[in-house]
């Protein structure tokens, strides 16, 4: 499992979330998205480029995926037609 988390998220913060985590298995991802909130929207006042990070998350979803992949046993996903 993947979780991707605004450091400012007011519905949850990673270190709220994190003990649901540790309890989770296997042991799952967190990746936080600094300076986001619930919507992983940065504040102004922080510095950083929306559109980097919404780049960061997408990137951060494709390389956890190709992870899954490379990891699962022979056989274990579809194959593409």
């Amino acid at each position: 499992m993947l979780f991707v988390q605004g450091s400012r998220d007011s519905f949850g913060t990673p270190a709220e979330l994190s003990p649901i985590l540790t309890s989770l298995s296997p042991a799952p991802t967190l990746h936080v998205v600094g300076g986001g909130d619930h919507s992983f929207k940065v504040a102004r006042a922080s510095g950083l480029e929306q559109a980097a990070a919404i780049d960061d998350v997408q990137r951060t979803i494709v390389e956890w995926i190709q992870r899954v992949i490379a990891s699962a046993p022979s056989g274990s996903h579809p194959h593409p037609r």
